[in-house]
């Protein structure tokens, strides 16, 4: 038998220098490319293992930030004290280039490695002390870092512009995630009411403005053959009040409450508004109306106008709070709100009891706004906010001139107005009456610390939050799904901050107390759920928006999308359904007059149907959660709630038209999304104590450092340390967390398993057509 041929061996394929850590671990070849193409092929995050890599950059940016490194040292080389210390810095690349806010961020305290040792070594300087900002060549390396880092220099006359900055964390070719961008005219509708005026603005970011927008574009897609139809607003339409301003006499002292039932009245209103909302100085105001019912009632009244009117208004909230009259076409306490707006002074001479006058008017604000009045609550907190502003009391107050009370009372009356400030404004969609930047006093005294002071600065602080989201989130027309996604992460993290302070207020309270929790720290877990759900609502209506297009752009592979924004789209979900769960919790008492609750069932509700109509296999559970919404609203109405039956009749449209979406998507056969997170039905249907553990799951975002953990720079970033220093660190009572759908440890234990996105150099790539 002939010896067999020696077999010619094949030239073994060279591994590449640089190869991703998906491609190692299955053990294929790399491209080296970012992202390679192996990981564009199977849509998954294509990153690369820095350790030990040469750095090779382009000969200008070595020699931008050679320059920037002698700037330095000559800048250290003058003397503190000089006035050109500090001299303004002035760079041809100031006019080129403007590095957006997410860039910014990015260039903070967490940038990759090689950069700081490259500054270390080669320039003799950290890197936090060299201007990344003004350096355009640096801008388009950090777009794509590794690209940047493994290209040839060009020669000088070779080199392109720089491009526009794209976002860091993903790179969409042509997919963009809309925020507000309806069809429809953008922000004016006709309005065919006789008796109003022509046209309706609709804001940019306030629920009943966003369903609006949402029934219109929907119709408009599902319906095209439809004549456009009107809306109703019913600002002041629902109960119409009327009243004539009072002579200058002595006012009507007739038909008031005995004094024991207007005590009643009295402390029934304190409970039902809580510690958030201090419109009342007790002693002053106490001591005031045993003068009026011991004494002479009349002469009482006249001589003291304000506080006669602020009692009628504490009346009415006594009698709005306690009546259940469904048969009344008047709002609960009218006719004593009536009467206090008749006798209510001129605005001229606010300023002769000036601290009354906020207290008076801003509770004037508040009855308002309950009964959708809203351009008339805006208007009377406007003049609440300026007087308070006038007075100084969004400053530290001096004690010795004051009194510790007086400036205690100015301090809780300030962030009373505060928060109805945020609450007014995001309802209306308008922007912020007070600037955080101006406010410089304390939210709370060290060592005055009460558990009812504490969840009044965990209010505070989402309360801000939540403007912050509304209007940053919703301002702009349309934006990609990148920087969406760093905007949402930041907000995220910064809940999930506030979200271990709500886990230590409640381990205080269940080691001190055997009662159950205070309404404050409900209203705060809803608020907080609210803006889960706020920050993630956008890309239900982005999916929305791409379903109600189908016919005209066909069918899309939605793998890449949902890889990346399931965590997101499943965390808003779980926080509507357990906002629902709480408002029928038996343990929650359930505001009627008031219409928070209103907003919280109605906004969850928006949430789950539009869930509904997209998810249906994750959402089949939320359904009954959503029956859960009218059942609340019906309770409302059955106790005298003529603004409920309006928000439900909105949410039926809704829910009609999202059926009809459901149906139509089915008959053409598009495919069925499904949300493939694990464990998503079981939280859904049961009992969600995970709610917060994917707050964090869109890791790879910059934090935001004015959302960080507070307020922003000033008095108020200060007050979370002085708050939780008396705290100890104690397990958190399961149960309660369980009810209320908050908790934080499976967020940071996410952050270990998936590490630290930041440093992985993650592209997202949306498929052509996208």
């Amino acid at each position: 038998m002939a010896p067999e041929a020696p077999r010619r061996q094949q030239p073994k394929t060279r591994r590449t220098a640089n190869a991703c850590v998906s491609c190692r671990q299955s053990k294929i070849k790399c491209s080296g490319e970012v992202p390679c193409s192996n990981c564009i092929r199977r849509f998954t995050r294509c990153h690369f293992a820095e350790a030990g890599n040469k750095v090779v950059v382009s000969e200008r940016l070595l020699q931008e930030l050679r320059q920037q490194a002698r700037g330095h040292r000559a800048r250290k080389a003058i003397p503190s004290g000089s006035p050109f210390a500090n001299p303004p810095q002035f760079t041809p690349c100031r006019a080129e280039r403007q590095v957006s806010p997410p860039l910014a961020a990015e260039v903070g305290p967490r940038r990759r490695p090689h950069v700081a040792e490259a500054c270390r070594l080669v320039f003799d300087v950290d890197d936090d002390e060299l201007d990344f900002t003004e350096t355009p060549a640096l801008v388009r390396g950090r777009t794509h870092p590794e690209r940047h880092l493994q290209e040839t220099p060009k020669p000088e006359q070779e080199q392109e512009e720089p491009p526009s900055p794209r976002p860091l964390i993903s790179v969409l070719n042509s997919g963009s995630l809309t925020s507000q961008r309806f069809s429809l005219p953008s922000k004016i509708i006709k309005n065919k009411h006789p008796n109003g005026q022509g046209w309706i603005w609709l804001a940019p970011w306030s629920t009943w403005s966003f369903t609006v927008r949402l029934r219109f574009l929907m119709k408009e897609k599902l319906y095209p053959d439809l004549e456009e139809g009107s809306i109703d607003v019913y600002d002041g339409k629902i109960y119409p009040l009327h009243w004539k301003p009072a002579s200058s006499d002595a006012p009507d002292i007739t038909g008031l409450p005995s004094m024991d039932y207007a005590i009643y009245l009295f402390n029934a209103v304190k409970f039902h508004l809580g510690r958030a909302y201090r419109f009342f100085e007790d002693a002053s105001f106490l001591s005031r109306m045993n003068e009026f019912y011991d004494g002479e009632a009349r002469a009482v009244a006249t001589q003291h106008r304000f506080w006669f009117v602020q009692y009628l208004l504490m009346l009415a909230f006594g009698k709005a709070f306690l009546s259940r009259s469904r048969a009344s076409k008047d709002p609960l306490g009218a006719c004593y709100f009536t009467r206090a707006m008749s006798l209510m002074p001129d605005p001229a001479v606010f300023r002769r009891d000036s601290i009354l006058a906020i207290e008076l008017t801003a509770l004037a604000g508040l009855y308002f706004y309950a009964i959708d009045h809203r351009e008339s609550a805006h208007v009377y907190l406007g003049h609440a906010i300026r007087i308070a502003q006038l007075e100084g009391l969004h400053t530290p107050l001096p004690e010795k001139e004051l009194g510790a009370l007086m400036v205690k009372r100015c301090r809780n009356l300030w962030w009373t107005l505060y928060i109805m400030d945020r609450q007014f404004s995001t309802s209306l969609g308008l922007p912020m009456s007070i600037q955080d930047s101006g406010i410089t006093t304390h939210l709370s005294v060290p060592g005055e610390n009460s558990q009812e002071d504490t969840a009044v600065v965990l209010q505070v602080k989402l309360s801000q939050l939540l403007s912050h989201i509304l209007s940053s989130i919703y301002q702009t027309d349309q934006t990609q799904l990148g920087p969406f996604l760093e905007m949402t992460g930041s907000i995220l993290r910064t809940l999930a901050g506030h979200a271990q302070d709500i886990e230590k207020v409640i381990a205080q309270k269940f080691k001190n107390s055997v009662d159950t929790m205070p309404k404050g720290i409900w209203h705060i877990s809803l608020l907080y759920h609210q803006c889960v759900m706020v920050a993630t609502r956008p890309l239900l209506l982005f999916v929305l928006q791409d379903r109600l297009n189908s016919p005209e752009h066909g069918d899309k592979d939605w793998e890449p999308f949902l890889s990346t924004t399931t965590s997101l789209i499943s965390t808003g979900i779980k926080s509507a359904v357990k906002t629902l769960q709480i408002l029928t919790d038996e343990e929650y008492l359930l505001e009627v007059f008031l219409v928070f609750d209103l907003e919280f069932v109605y906004s969850a509700a928006i949430h789950l149907t539009m869930a509904d109509a997209l998810f249906p296999s994750v959402a089949e559970d939320a359904r009954g959660h959503s029956q859960a919404a009218h059942s609340i609203m019906d309770d409302m109405m059955a106790k005298g709630n003529k603004v409920a039956a309006t928000r439900k009749e909105d949410l039926t449209q809704l829910e009609d038209l999202c059926r009809e979406l459901a149906a139509r998507t089915d008959a053409r056969g598009l495919q069925t999304l499904t949300l493939t997170l694990p464990g998503l039905d079981d939280s859904i249907a049961g009992s969600l104590s995970a709610t917060g553990s994917t707050l964090e799951a869109v890791a790879g975002v910059e934090e935001d450092v004015g959302l960080q953990r507070g307020l922003g720079d000033g008095a108020m970033a200060e007050e979370t340390p002085m708050l939780w220093a008396s705290l100890p660190v104690a397990t958190t009572n399961l149960e309660f967390m369980d009810t209320i759908g908050i908790s934080s440890e499976e967020v940071f234990s996410i952050l270990d398993e998936i590490g630290n996105m930041d440093d992985q150099g993650v592209v997202y790539h949306w498929p052509d057509g996208g």
